[in-house]
C-alpha cells in the first residue's frame, strides 16, 4: 500500500513537473546565452531561462522516472504474472502512445507537402521525404541532445530522442520495464543497498558509459524509486527529517550549476532538487487547492500525460512562436522586458493549447483521446 502522503504528494507534482517539461523545450526566441563567470553578465530573459530551462526544469524528467519505478512494483512479490500484467498495461499505456506521437510529426510534414504538391503541381519533395526517411531512427534516435547530468568530464552526457524528441523518457522507460525482473531480483537480494550507494556514486560523479540511449538519469532513479517501493521505505520520512540539509545541498549546488551552466555540483542538485520538490509536493498537497488537485487526480494525470507527449509536436513540428508570437512581437520594438514576457508566457501558452486541445477531444473523441493518451484496453 502506498502511504498516502506519498500518493498525495505525486498526484499534486505530476501537472507542475509537466509545465516544467515544457520550458525545458520552448525557449522562445532563439536559444539561451550562458552566464558569464564575471558576474550575471547576461539580459532578463537568458537569466530568466538558465534559472529555470537549464535550471528547476532540468529535476523534472529524472523526479517522473523515480516516480514510474516507484509506482511500478508492488510491495508484495513480483511474479510471473505479475510481471505478464505490467507488460500488457504498460503496452497500452507506454507503447501505444510512444509510436503515435512519434507518428504525428511525420504525418504533419508528410500532409504539408502533400498539399503543397498538390497546389504547385511538384511532388519532388514529398517523394524525397519518404525515400530519405530513416524510418529505424525517426522512432528511435534520430535527434541529438545533451542530458540534464553533467559526466564526469564536466560536460553535459550525450542524450538522444526520437523524432518526437521528449520520448526519450518513454523510450528509456519501456526498456526498463522490458529488464523489470532483473532490477527487482537485485533489489530484493542482499547486494540491494551496495546497489543503490554505487548507482548514486555514479550518478552523482557522472560516471557512465558514452551512449545516448539507456542513460544514467533512467536507470539510476527508476531503480531508486523501486528499491523504496520493494523494500516499503518511506522517502518522505526521510526528507523530512533531513529537510535543513537538504535545502543547504540545493541552495548551494543550484547556485554553482547557474553560473556554470553544469559543472561539479550539478548532480547533486538535481538530487537535492528531487527531494526538495517532494517535500514541497506533501506541503502543497495539504492546502485547500492541493486536496481539490488531488481529488481529481485522474484527469490531472492525463493532462500532464497530455502536455508531455504534444508539448513538442506544438512547439517544433507546426512551430506555434515562429508562426505567431514572433510576428507580434516585430510589431514592437526590442526591449528586455519584452523578450522575457516572451520566454516566460510563451511556455505557459504552449500549456494552455494542450489543454485546450484534450478537452476537445476528451469531449469530441473521448475513445481517440484514450488510445493517445494510453488509457485504451481491450
Amino acid at each position: 500500500m502506498i502511504p498516502y502522503e506519498i500518493s498525495h504528494a505525486i498526484s499534486f507534482l505530476r501537472f507542475p513537473l509537466a509545465v516544467l517539461v515544457v520550458y525545458i523545450h520552448s525557449l522562445g526566441n532563439g536559444d539561451l546565452t550562458t552566464l558569464a563567470h564575471d558576474g550575471l553578465n547576461v539580459n532578463l530573459r537568458d537569466l530568466l531561462g538558465v534559472m529555470i530551462s537549464q535550471g528547476v526544469a532540468n529535476i523534472a524528467v529524472p523526479l517522473f522516472f523515480l516516480i514510474s519505478g516507484y509506482l511500478f512494483f508492488s510491495d508484495s512479490v513480483f511474479t510471473k504474472d505479475d510481471y505478464k500484467d505490467k507488460l500488457k498495461s504498460r503496452f497500452f499505456s507506454l507503447l501505444i502512445p510512444y509510436l503515435l506521437w512519434n507518428f504525428v510529426p511525420l504525418l504533419f510534414v508528410f500532409s504539408k507537402r502533400l498539399i503543397g504538391g498538390c497546389i504547385s503541381g511538384d511532388f519532388f519533395s514529398l517523394y524525397a521525404y519518404i525515400r530519405n526517411v530513416d524510418w529505424l531512427h525517426v522512432f528511435w534516435n534520430s535527434e541529438s541532445m545533451k542530458s540534464a547530468i553533467v559526466g564526469i568530464n564536466g560536460e553535459r552526457m550525450p542524450l538522444s530522442g526520437p523524432i518526437n524528441y521528449p520520448l526519450w523518457y518513454l523510450r528509456d522507460l519501456i526498456i526498463l520495464v522490458i529488464l523489470s525482473p532483473l532490477f527487482y531480483s537485485i533489489l530484493k537480494s542482499k547486494i540491494k543497498h551496495i546497489f543503490i550507494i554505487v548507482l548514486s556514486m555514479l550518478f552523482i560523479f557522472g560516471v557512465w558509459p558514452n551512449v545516448s540511449i539507456l542513460a544514467i538519469t533512467g536507470v539510476y532513479f527508476f531503480s531508486l524509486g523501486a528499491y523504496c517501493r520493494v523494500n516499503g521505505y518511506n522517502f518522505l520520512k526521510y526528507i523530512d527529517r533531513y529537510w535543513i540539509y537538504i535545502v543547504i545541498t540545493f541552495m548551494l549546488s543550484y547556485g554553482v550549476t547557474i553560473y556554470y551552466n553544469g559543472g561539479a555540483l550539478n548532480n547533486m542538485f538535481v538530487l537535492s532538487g528531487i527531494a526538495l520538490l517532494l517535500l514541497l509536493g506533501k506541503k502543497a498537497a495539504n492546502t485547500e487547492l492541493g486536496e481539490k488537485i488531488v481529488m481529481k487526480r485522474c484527469f490531472f494525470a492525463d493532462l500532464s500525460y497530455f502536455i508531455y507527449l504534444s508539448h513538442a509536436v506544438l512547439i517544433s513540428t507546426i512551430n506555434i512562436h515562429q508562426l505567431v508570437i514572433s510576428k507580434v512581437l516585430n510589431l514592437f520594438p526590442y526591449c528586455d522586458i519584452l523578450d522575457a514576457l516572451d520566454y516566460v508566457l510563451y511556455p505557459l501558452l504552449i500549456v494552455a493549447l494542450c489543454s485546450l486541445l484534450m478537452l476537445g477531444l476528451k469531449k469530441l473523441c473521448p475513445s481517440i483521446l484514450s488510445l493517445i493518451i494510453g488509457n485504451y484496453r481491450i
